[in-house]
């Protein structure tokens, strides 16, 4: 199970990182972590751009509302999603935990 810590209208959860795939994929639960493989080389910042825009449209929230925390050199980073502060932001946060439990 992925560990995901809900602060104050952020989710953050740890992500672990396979650059240079043939193909952007969920690979699923590793090491507590979502692991992700991704085309994009871990060059100039390539691979960070295209995780961030993978997990966009993996869980369905623009691409500003996710920040990478931690790791940004690294295959295993922290990611953290903002949320809105109204029941709205509620509802998205119960909707990504669960998409997120089911890896």
């Amino acid at each position: 199970m992925i560990p995901v810590k809900e602060h104050a209208y952020t989710l953050c959860f740890p992500l672990l990182v396979a650059p240079r795939s043939s193909k952007n994929m969920v690979v699923g639960a590793h090491d507590n972590a979502l692991k992700i493989k991704i085309t994009a080389p871990p060059v100039d910042g390539k691979a960070n751009e295209m995780c961030v825009t993978f997990l966009s449209r993996l869980l369905g929230i623009p691409k500003t509302s996710i920040t990478i925390t931690a790791g940004a050199a690294s295959k295993r980073k922290e990611v953290c999603l903002a949320l809105s502060p109204d029941a709205a932001g509620k509802q998205e946060a119960a909707r990504i935990k669960a998409l997120l439990a089911g890896y």
